[in-house]
């Protein structure tokens, strides 16, 4: 993962899913490495990245469940996508 000023990458479909749930803006996905899919998001001032990433790892990240659910959908599609 690297963290910039203006975008965020991560490997991880869950954390990109619940940046996602909780109004990040997703910019696209390097699909070079089908095993390794990268996902970028973009600093629209939504998301406090690094804020979201400490919580998630602590395991205190509160989150609304259905539009976690439907993010990671969301992820798949884009996975699953050509």
């Amino acid at each position: 993962m690297k963290n910039k000023r203006e975008d965020f990458e991560t490997k991880d479909i869950y954390l990109s899913a619940i940046f996602i749930a909780l109004g990040g803006f997703y910019s696209h996905a390097d699909k070079s490495d089908p095993r390794h899919q990268i996902f970028y998001f973009r600093d629209n001032g939504n998301v406090n990245f690094d804020e979201v990433v400490s919580e998630y790892v602590m395991g205190t990240l509160v989150i609304n469940a259905a539009a976690f659910k439907e993010s990671i959908q969301r992820m798949k599609s884009v996975i699953h996508s050509y």
